[in-house]
């Protein structure tokens, strides 16, 4: 028991020896391929580290055989595991996504809705068509949190949409034109990406409309309610250029503030097509 309890001990000494005397080498690079000099290169847990050259290279001696961490500012930190024989494959460095930034949006939607009043005679009068577009501007919050050698991907969306709108109500003939705000609350943002790829939205907001009625309904004029909710959701693809497309949808409920025979309910489900863009 004791010449396997030595044994043990001599193989641990070894290897720790061993691990301790691996040179780590390797070339940093950014994404066009071209070598970054200045970037740090530490031991994960360490104080030791360097500086790659003005060809990207480095060379670390590692003290307890740990992943080496490779860091520049304006770009993503990643984590590197280091080979038995201390080479590392070339490093490509991707710029930091912005930890704030703002975009532009503007798009067309075509939706349907069901709009009337429990108490009134019109309830659930469907529109055939509800066509228009909306413009907008948001601003996306990102998390700096890193995993490994990979950077958080979820983030929060916040800003606000006008939608401008025409509805037609077949069963009277009637075209009505609608506005309405819609205010996200919460819009939580993936992408697959760091600075581009397919994006996934989903969230609530909150709708204010500020022009809405239908006017002449048997010598009446129909208001819509005043404010609403809405669930927010959504898919595209960013280009790291900035530009990016997404098919998104509300399903829009705007609530009459009482029940008068002359208020309107309006439930709107809608889709878009919108090209954000972010600076």
């Amino acid at each position: 028991m004791k010449k396997l309890f030595l044994i043990a001990l001599v193989l641990l000494f070894a290897v720790q020896l061993y691990a301790q005397n691996i040179t780590a080498t390797g070339t940093v690079k950014n994404v066009d391929g071209l070598a970054l000099a200045g970037v740090s290169v530490t031991e994960k847990g360490q104080t030791n580290s360097t500086l790659t050259d003005i060809d990207g290279n480095f060379q670390l001696l590692l003290t307890s055989g740990k992943p080496i961490v490779i860091s520049m500012k304006g770009y993503e930190t990643q984590v590197v595991e280091v080979g038995p024989d201390g080479k590392v494959p070339d490093i490509i460095l991707q710029k930091a996504a912005k930890r704030v930034s703002l975009g532009l949006m503007a798009g067309v939607d075509y939706g349907r809705s069901i709009i009337g009043n429990d108490q009134s005679e019109y309830h659930k009068i469907k529109s055939s068509s509800d066509f228009g577009y909306n413009f907008g501007v948001l601003i996306n919050i990102k998390s700096k949190k890193i995993y490994k050698n990979k950077v958080n991907k979820w983030s929060n969306e916040f800003g606000f949409r006008f939608y401008f709108k025409n509805v037609f109500f077949p069963e009277y003939d009637i075209d009505t034109k609608v506005v309405y705000l819609n205010v996200p609350l919460l819009i939580s943002t993936w992408k697959s990406g760091v600075n581009k790829g397919f994006v996934v939205t989903g969230g609530i907001g909150v709708n204010v409309l500020l022009k809405g009625e239908v006017p002449n309904l048997m010598n009446k004029e129909f208001k819509f309610g005043k404010v609403g909710f809405a669930g927010n959701y959504g898919f595209g693809y960013e280009f790291s250029s900035g530009l990016g497309i997404r098919l998104t949808g509300n399903v829009c409920f705007l609530i009459a503030p009482s029940k008068k025979e002359n208020t309107f309910n309006y439930l709107e489900g809608l889709g878009d097509c919108v090209l954000t863009y972010r600076f």
